[in-house]
């Protein structure tokens, strides 16, 4: 039976230092990886055009694996509802579904940690960015 595998979490909560999908011995997309490559390999600054892009790139990646009934896994942050419909069509496929939520206890570490990320080199949005996006994943969590 194939597994379709979501790592999922506000950013910032630790999703890909304790499931790092690379690791998983699944096919993997990571778009924040992807979206770094298309910027020069670097993880600051990339514009909405790039990330339109990786996005488009990883719903064709996880459209291409529910049709070939092929496992894969995947790190989101659950800020709108893709990826319950995404699930909803590979359960439908003979998928196995299994989710990892992973947060913090509040979002203040969330910002906390991606300060600490973005000082390493890694990626970051703005404060209230990064606000937003907890919230619905919060929200997205309890809903589904």
């Amino acid at each position: 039976m194939p597994v379709m595998h979501v790592v999922a979490g506000p950013p910032g909560g630790g999703k890909s230092s304790t499931f790092p999908v690379k690791e998983s011995g699944l096919d993997y997309f990571d778009a924040d990886a992807r979206a770094a490559e298309l910027n020069g390999g670097s993880y600051h600054a990339i514009p909405q055009t790039l990330r339109k892009i990786v996005n488009r790139e990883f719903e064709q990646f996880i459209e291409q694996h529910i049709a070939s009934r092929k496992s894969f896994t995947f790190e989101t942050t659950l800020r709108s509802a893709i990826t319950f419909d995404q699930a909803q069509r590979a359960r439908g496929n003979g998928f196995f579904l299994k989710m990892r939520y992973i947060g913090l206890n509040s979002l203040a570490l969330h910002l906390e940690r991606i300060a600490a990320r973005a000082d390493r080199g890694g990626h970051s949005a703005p404060p209230a960015t990064i606000k937003q996006i907890h919230a619905s994943s919060m929200i997205n969590s309890d809903g589904h």
